[in-house]
């Protein structure tokens, strides 16, 4: 399949491969974000990535100018279907699903509803890591990581519904919503929104 990687927004791409996954002619990779750009001085785990999903919505042009590049390859039906990921698939890669969605004209609450499927979706996995991570802090001592930061780490292996509802308003705030000036300033026009439709809907 033809790999196309957006700067600074992974699965290891032999992985997805071996997978086998059939009929993926597109891989959007989604990397990650260089620190010093992304996190500034947020202290919380689950705060640096509700900032993933903020910035990515609410920030035009924002890792150089990832949802223009999105948009555009998910327009041209020769690249469908697309394979979207990012490292667990929740934060970078709902919020650009929430993007595609809102470009298509779905509706907010739909929209809303699909991001947090993600909790479902890893529900199993977090757990795990949630447990394995307090009995590392237990074992090793470090009772004040246990006490003060347990619930934070596990804040942060899922996704919020406050976060999206919260880009959503900022967008109408700034933008009167997601039309034809926020996609401007995207850097997409109105053919490349007709174009996405035309390559979705039916």
């Amino acid at each position: 399949p033809k790999i196309v990687s957006i700067p600074s927004l992974a699965i290891n791409q032999e992985e997805l491969r071996k997978r086998n996954i059939p009929n993926i002619k597109a891989i959007m990779k989604l990397l990650v974000w260089r620190p010093s750009t992304l996190f500034l001085a947020r202290p919380r785990l689950d705060e640096l990535t509700d900032l993933c999903v903020e910035r990515l919505i609410l920030e035009p042009g924002f890792a150089d100018g990832a949802v223009a590049k999105f948009i555009r390859l998910a327009s041209d039906s020769a690249n469908h279907p697309v394979c979207l990921h990012c490292t667990e698939g929740k934060d970078r890669t709902g919020g650009m699903t929430a993007l595609l969605l809102l470009a298509l004209g779905v509706s907010r609450e739909v929209i809303i509803e699909d991001f947090i499927l993600s909790n479902k979706c890893v529900y199993e996995r977090a757990s795990r890591r949630d447990f394995l991570l307090r009995t590392i802090w237990l074992l090793t001592g470090r009772w004040i990581s246990f006490v003060r930061f347990g619930d934070n780490a596990k804040s942060f292996m899922f996704v919020n519904r406050e976060v999206m509802q919260r880009c959503l308003a900022s967008a109408d705030e700034v933008w009167g919503g997601f039309n034809e000036k926020y996609w401007k300033a995207q850097g997409l026009t109105v053919g490349d929104i007709q174009r996405l439709r035309d390559a979705f809907l039916m």
